[in-house]
């Protein structure tokens, strides 16, 4: 089951039943689909605190795409209407900025006219158009669901309980994308919990070096005592290669790899044994993936991780 929220505009009553009956229909699916008409009459914490924990929490994104959408989503109406789009389009393009990623922003479209209408920041991003041409939307919902990772085991998830007395956050009585000082704060407090939350749940599982150092042996010693974690050999920097990945790590990119190839025994192992400890020292979590947990991690975790930022 992989949770997902739906952002989108409240451009008519008939609509805001399509969305919400897309929700539903991917609730039935399995997933747990979070929507602002199942909140009503809203949330306790206020609709931007909420909205914002939606866009952190949810693996997937779906931002239901029409002209309003896109006018709103790019702060283009006036003060006062579309105040729910606004704020999620800032969370959701604060998210892409430093990130650098969008695979978890999910384009929908219920007719393919729409298209124009995807909002610039997911341009890229993999579309999903729900109706064919005929009005059939039947490949269009089963090719969401591949797109999401559907799994046919995935339990139905409960339908919340609907209030069409009620109505959502565009209708709040304060421009919502305009928060005072306080709910700011509140926002920034849950989005650091949660980030917290999601770091320690999403980490590799690393070695680090000071966990697996062993004290040097004063005298006897043996062929084990000549591996890197043992230091018994002084370290010998290379500057040449220290400064390339000085620069690598130092640069701007979220998320890169670089792999360190050579013949056995030149001292690749040691390199980043020591680099490692040089971050650590400078508040880094640097370390080694090993073993079963590595592969665990690169399979699953590794692509809703986020390396830590200050």
């Amino acid at each position: 089951m992989k949770r997902l929220f739906i952002s989108y505009s409240h451009d008519s009553a008939k609509h805001k039943q399509e969305v919400r009956e897309l929700a539903i229909r991917l609730r039935q699916s399995g997933f747990d689909a979070h929507l602002d008409q199942f909140e009503l009459p809203g949330p306790s914490n206020g609709w931007p605190a909420w909205s914002s924990r939606q866009i952190i929490e949810a693996r997937y994104v779906l931002m239901i795409c029409t002209e309003p959408y896109l006018q709103r989503f790019m702060g283009l109406t006036e003060s006062g209407k579309g105040r729910g789009v606004k704020w999620e389009g800032r969370i959701i393009q604060n998210v892409l900025y430093y990130d650098h990623l969008s695979v978890g922003f999910v384009p929908v479209l219920f007719a393919r006219d729409q298209e124009p209408f995807i909002p610039p920041a997911v341009s890229g991003a993999g579309k999903v158009v729900l109706r064919d041409d005929d009005g059939s939307d039947e490949s269009g919902y089963q090719k969401l669901l591949q797109q999401l990772g559907h799994k046919p085991s995935w339990a139905a998830q409960p339908i919340p309980e609907l209030d069409d007395k009620e109505d959502g956050p565009h209708e709040l009585p304060s421009d919502a994308s305009i928060p005072t000082d306080d709910t700011w704060d509140n926002v920034q407090d849950q989005l650091c919990n949660i980030s917290t939350s999601l770091e320690k749940r999403l980490a590799p599982p690393l070695l680090v070096p000071k966990q697996f150092q062993g004290t040097r042996p004063k005298s006897d010693v043996g062929v084990t005592d000549l591996r890197y974690d043992r230091q018994w050999l002084a370290y010998q920097p290379r500057d040449q290669s220290r400064k390339q990945l000085d620069d690598f790590l130092d640069g701007n990119a979220i998320w890169q790899w670089w792999g360190i190839v050579g013949e056995g025994g030149v001292g690749k192992t040691r390199e980043a044994f020591e680099l490692a400890l040089n971050r650590i020292e400078s508040g880094w979590d640097a370390g080694f993936l090993s073993g079963d947990d590595a592969a665990n991690w690169l399979l699953h975790d590794c692509k809703g991780w986020r390396p830590k930022r200050t």
